[in-house]
């Protein structure tokens, strides 16, 4: 059994789905990989043996329930679908603020939108939902007492120190930049959840 998966990294895909495709032999739970309009739009296309299954306390995952030929492409992401920092500044419309602190900001707002039920600006409201709420094993994450016991000693520490500041730079930038129109950038929360997210996906 072989199949193959070509495409262009898009993070619109990679955030929900890092990197994991389980081929499952058992009873099929699963439901379609749901493809946002922007993505066909873009010219993006899916296999339709390609589906998504959620797994209980490890988020979503791709699984092909039944064979495929040799060769199959399963996904497709063309280059002009990337998202990317890039993008983001555009989207945003924000050319001033550092391309990973606007993807950050894109990402926290679109979550917070889908969250609300409201349409986000991406236009991903699944991927988004389908996305873990927190990330407890990424040192970001750790409280400032919890980061102190386990990696003191470490050159982690000072790495997740300086992390930190760029962090919160970031995070006061956006706010400076685009506070009037973005509510989830005021959140250091939802800020945090943005940063780990990229970082645990690409």
């Amino acid at each position: 059994y072989e199949a193959s998966c070509t495409s262009s990294a898009a993070m619109a895909v990679t955030l929900m789905l890092p990197g994991l495709l389980w081929l499952y032999a058992g009873q099929d739970t699963s439901r379609p990989l749901p493809m946002p309009g922007a993505l066909k739009a873009a010219g993006a296309t899916v296999h339709p043996e390609l589906r998504v299954r959620n797994v209980p306390g490890k988020g979503a995952g791709l699984v092909v329930c039944s064979q495929v030929s040799a060769g199959a492409v399963l996904l497709r992401i063309p280059r002009s679908a990337v998202l990317s920092g890039q993008v983001a500044q555009s989207v945003l419309g924000c050319p001033e603020l550092p391309p990973e602190a606007a993807l950050c900001a894109l990402l926290a707002e679109g979550r917070h939108a889908a969250e609300k039920g409201r349409e986000d600006i991406l236009g991903l409201h699944e991927y988004l939902l389908a996305l873990p709420r927190d990330f407890p094993t990424l040192p970001l994450s750790f409280r400032e007492d919890d980061a102190e016991k386990h990696l003191r000693g470490t050159a982690l520490l000072p790495a997740l120190n300086a992390l930190r500041v760029r962090t919160n730079e970031e995070q006061e930038a956006a706010m400076n930049l685009l506070g009037d129109k973005l509510e989830a950038v005021w959140s250091t929360e939802r800020w945090r959840w943005a940063r780990a997210a990229i970082m645990t996906r690409t």
